[in-house]
């Protein structure tokens, strides 16, 4: 490229005036010019930097070494710091006495600790051990085998764990019972106390199997094979169920507790009878010889009055004493006797 500028500048040259400047031999000789003065600066630069490379290595060790060791006590302070500051801590704890307060605060987080310990302990070990003997009093009618089936029916309810709960809880009761309490005797001992509801009255199974004493909210307490001399029998209405300690199952429950209503009212009159029985939707009493008919029981209340009333007069008659159809508002003739033939 130079050459052929140099090619084209001669063309012109030679084509120019004498009197025109050859160019091309001005910006060689500026060029060469320009090199010689660039090479005689590095020639001038070498030495000055030979020189103050010279002059710099002996200040490079004492600028280097400095900062090592300035990093190198940096650290050393910095432990000797930790050192001084850890020191003056455990000073500074050695110094401070335990004071009584503290001591018994101690002591009482490791009491707490014991005795969370010993609950724990304690909690497996109840989860463990099961009463083996139960002891029932109290009872009348309830068989001890009945009363112990209800208040433990399985296993489980054995374990001493189980009993403290329920205990805590409240046992659940049967409403045979007016009263229960169940107490620990041991370790693996324990009373059952009840006191049942009074039986009111028998009600035959519809097989044929025996007879259920039952109170009278309809309870059943036993199941037996014949009826106590002091409790009236039930007819017309069966047991389905021999369940103890639970409500009885009847073929006609509306009837039944239609029935219940009756017998509360006649314990709470004194009316014993031998019989209670219902016939063509109408309670009757046999006593003696003598039925009553008590018909429904709307107004029973007033039935019963009058049946207190005339019971002195019956003893020795045979026949019916008709209630069904009672009429309070008449002075006479409230009711009519019918005299067996």
């Amino acid at each position: 490229m130079r050459e052929q500028r140099e090619g084209y500048n001669r063309k012109n040259t030679e084509r120019s005036p004498e009197n025109v400047v050859d160019l091309t031999d001005l910006l060689r000789r500026r060029r060469e010019e320009r090199e010689r003065a660039e090479r005689e600066a590095k020639e001038l630069e070498v030495p000055d930097a030979e020189d103050a490379a010279l002059e710099e290595e002996p200040d490079e060790e004492p600028e280097t070494l400095p900062e090592e060791e300035s990093e190198e006590e940096t650290q050393e302070e910095a432990r000797d710091s930790g050192r001084d500051r850890k020191s003056a801590r455990e000073e500074e704890h050695r110094r401070q006495k335990r004071t009584p307060k503290m001591l018994a605060g101690d002591v009482m987080t490791v009491l707490l600790m014991l005795l969370l310990t010993a609950a724990a302990a304690g909690l497996i070990a109840l989860s463990l051990i099961r009463v083996e003997t139960v002891k029932v009093s109290g009872n009348v009618y309830a068989e001890d085998t009945a009363v112990e089936q209800w208040f433990f029916p399985d296993e489980k309810s054995r374990l001493l764990s189980r009993i403290f709960l329920r205990k805590a809880l409240g046992f659940r009761r049967s409403a045979a019972f007016s009263e229960s309490s169940v107490r620990l005797e041991g370790l693996r001992s324990c009373a059952v106390s009840v006191k049942e509801n009074e039986a009111a009255f028998t009600v035959g199974m519809q097989d044929g199997s025996g007879i259920l004493i039952v109170t009278d909210g309809g309870t059943v307490l036993r199941k037996t094979s014949e009826t106590p001399e002091h409790l009236s029998l039930i007819t017309g209405i069966y047991a389905l169920s021999d369940e103890v300690l639970v409500k009885a199952e009847t073929d006609r429950p509306e009837t039944f507790s239609q029935l219940l209503r009756v017998i509360r009212i006649l314990r709470e009159y004194d009316i014993e009878s031998d019989t209670l029985y219902v016939e063509d939707g109408q309670f009757c009493l046999k006593m003696d010889d003598v039925i009553v008919n008590l018909g429904t029981d709307e107004s029973l209340r007033e039935k019963l009055t009058e049946l207190g009333s005339q019971i002195p007069k019956l003893s020795g008659l045979k026949g019916t004493l008709h209630l069904e159809n009672y009429d309070s508002s008449k002075s006479a003739g409230r009711f009519t006797f019918e005299v067996a033939p």
